[in-house]
């Protein structure tokens, strides 16, 4: 299996200024198709819910894999860019014969994906990938928003880890902003603007970016800050 490596981008970024159990389904990897299954399941992972925003945040970055830049000619915006040509990217039922997984789990610094100075992804992330790579690779999404008692370590701490860690994580966060602690996290939104940034205010740029939080993550955050930030 030939490597390949996926990029982020280099390049900072001010965070101030900028930026549900059921049977088994049978594979289909038509590109247009989307099985809708509400309400979500906690046993099954979501391409629209859990998978694409983690690449969206991660690796389709300006100057990485966005259409603009393809890197490696990949392409990660859509489901249908993940699963087109490229047939070793992701191979549906098995997460390590994938290439997309092989470069989250690579050693080295040349072929780990994203590479340094970024932290690497959280291993709870990578194996929400294995498992959805597992479960067949489907482009499947759900209708559901669980708010109820969020706390940091059960709804913040793996959405902060699968969104945003990347960038602010590691040796060198962005912006010299680490966002891997219950501390720096409650530090961020009551004296850095985090939650400006978040809801994309007028003179913040939406983080992470390009294009924000969704609607559900978002109010999940309010919720928790609502209720005092409970760990």
């Amino acid at each position: 299996m030939r490597t390949l490596r996926l990029l982020l981008p280099l390049t900072s970024f001010a965070i101030l200024a900028q930026g549900c159990v059921h049977d088994p389904l049978t594979p289909v990897y038509d590109p247009t198709v989307v099985f809708i299954d509400p309400p979500c399941s906690p046993d099954t992972v979501y391409f629209q819910q859990d998978i694409l925003p983690i690449l969206k945040s991660t690796c389709a970055r300006p100057d990485c894999h966005d259409v603009a830049s393809a890197e490696e000619d990949v392409i990660l915006v859509s489901y249908s860019h993940l699963m087109g040509d490229d047939e070793d990217l992701v191979v549906p039922g098995n997460p390590y014969e994938s290439e997309l997984v092989e470069v989250m789990l690579a050693s080295s610094d040349y072929d780990v994906m994203p590479p340094p100075p970024n932290a690497q992804l959280d291993q709870t992330v990578i194996d929400m990938v294995i498992l959805w790579i597992e479960q067949g690779a489907l482009n499947l999404s759900c209708d559901g928003c669980d708010t109820t008692d969020v706390t940091y370590v059960s709804h913040i701490a793996p959405l902060l880890a699968a969104r945003c860690n990347t960038c602010h994580g590691g040796a060198e966060p962005q912006a010299d902003l680490d966002l891997g602690t219950l501390a720096a996290v409650t530090g961020a939104i009551s004296y850095q603007d985090l939650m400006a940034c978040v809801n994309s205010e007028a003179g913040f740029e939406p983080m992470p970016p390009p294009s924000g939080l969704d609607a559900c993550n978002v109010r999940k955050l309010e919720i928790w800050i609502e209720n005092g930030m409970p760990e």
